[in-house]
């Protein structure tokens, strides 16, 4: 098959059709004439989505992730020169129908689902914090429950996260499973909760002996004593992996993701108005995104971990 040009013609076929006569050399003079006119038109520029629907995971309760991510939007918009709307759904599957079905522009994605989001719907990876390439999961226990983690933990209730959460279960399963530890068989009960903030909770108030989440979500609710650190504690924690990114929808344009990814990298932690941002997120700088930056995590979704540990 010949390759063909932006207009869908061969390459090297002639613009022209064939004539006769005057009308073949007045066909050519018209012809040159109008490309001589087209090349001094500009290109439109891409339209950015109007709104700007910006979704993130569901990892902790609906209020705290307005906290975190409003001021954030609102920049964007600020930024861009558009409407820009949070979208904070129920569930981690209600994030992902609906940015299959086309109703969100932006979204914050934890490793497995940016994978899953990748494959699906061809998501593209644009920025993340400088911390998440060192993203670790934690286990923690009730107080009161001495012992190392896990031979003093037998018999115990366990809770993970939600099962598409990448430090909540995708993650510590696998680094569980380098240690042949297997959860399901060697504590008493093994549940799934919706959030890190239900995890953590859970164990705080006694429901669970022991649970996994992201550390990252553990530091920070002790940080703004949401919970007693006195009602938990740290038992492990997991090898560093990437984790977390802004990817936006396959419909964008490439300008649209060049515009999106600079507002990102243009903020800065130096500039007072912005670290008001940038601070609740745990965010010192951004960084632009690759696809390479989740290989470890494709392969344990798609079933071929080829990652060791250090």
């Amino acid at each position: 098959m010949k390759p063909t040009d932006f207009s869908g013609r061969e390459a090297g076929a002639s613009p022209f059709v064939k004539l006769v006569g005057r009308r073949r050399w007045l066909a050519l003079v018209l012809g040159c004439g109008a490309l001589w006119l087209a090349g001094c038109e500009k290109p439109a520029p891409a339209r950015m989505p109007n709104p700007l629907r910006v979704g993130v995971l569901p990892e902790q309760e609906s209020a705290k992730l307005e906290t975190l991510y409003a001021p954030l939007v609102n920049y964007l918009g600020e930024t861009l020169g558009v409407r820009a709307e949070l979208v904070i759904p129920p569930t981690y599957e209600d994030l992902m129908s609906r940015f299959h079905r086309g109703e969100l522009d932006l979204v914050l994605l934890g490793g497995v689902t940016f994978v899953q989001a990748e494959q699906q719907d061809g998501a593209n990876p644009l920025v993340r914090r400088m911390i998440d390439r060192h993203i670790t999961s934690v286990v923690i226990a009730r107080s009161g429950l001495a012992g190392k983690f896990p031979d003093d933990f037998r018999g115990r209730s366990f809770a993970y996260g939600s099962k598409v959460s990448t430090s909540g279960f995708m993650m510590p399963k696998y680094f569980f499973r380098r240690m042949d530890f297997v959860p399901e068989t060697f504590f008493g009960s093994v549940t799934n909760l919706t959030t890190h903030d239900a995890v953590l909770n859970a164990v705080a108030k006694g429901q669970v002996d022991v649970g996994v989440l992201g550390s990252q979500v553990l530091r920070s609710r002790i940080q703004h004593q949401v919970v007693d650190p006195k009602l938990v504690r740290t038992v492990w924690e997991s090898p560093p992996y990437t984790d977390h990114v802004w990817a936006a929808a396959p419909r964008l344009s490439n300008a649209s993701c060049t515009a999106i990814r600079n507002a990102f990298l243009q903020l800065d932690a130096a500039n007072p108005a912005h670290k008001k941002i940038m601070s609740p997120m745990g965010a010192r700088a951004y960084v632009p995104a690759t696809r390479e930056d989740f290989d470890l995590i494709r392969d344990i979704v798609t079933g071929n971990p080829t990652y060791s540990p250090p």
